[in-house]
């Protein structure tokens, strides 16, 4: 039995129509970043690379970003949580986070790592300081 070419075209027709429905839009960076995030290690930066610094290990963070452009963040320290609450952007374009208090260079966003880099440091005392650090967050998910 021979098909006749237009049946054979038509087949192929739905065949490239359906692949191409089942492609998923690629997410934002707005929408990468909604979800909760905790922080799995700090960085500066020493003569041109990130160096980990185990001197900012002792106190986590979580961080929820929400999709109404608003964060949610707990500071854990060994007998203290602190809970604060700001409003963010993204600039996609310029590859920027910033909130109140600082605007930070996005390095990854991805489903599973957020890095940021940026330049201003508070220290234990509440001073403030300058330089090149970096945080690596891993996305928190719910089993």
């Amino acid at each position: 039995m021979k098909f006749p070419k237009d049946i054979i075209l038509f087949i192929f027709l739905i065949i490239l129509l359906y692949g191409c429905s089942e492609k998923k839009a690629e997410a934002t960076t707005e929408e990468l970043i909604v979800g909760r995030w905790v922080s799995e290690g700090y960085y500066d930066m020493v003569e041109g690379e990130w160096v980990r610094d185990s001197l900012a290990e002792g106190g986590d963070f979580v961080v929820e970003y929400g999709p109404d452009g608003y964060a949610k963040c707990w500071l854990i320290d060994p007998d203290t949580v602190t809970e604060l609450s700001y409003p963010y952007s993204i600039d996609a374009e310029a590859k920027r986070l910033a909130n109140p208090y600082q605007t930070h260079d996005l390095l990854t966003l991805n489903d599973s790592i957020l890095e940021t880099a940026y330049h201003l440091g508070i220290t234990e005392t509440g001073d403030t300081v300058y330089g090149n650090y970096k945080i690596r967050l891993k996305r928190l998910t719910e089993d």
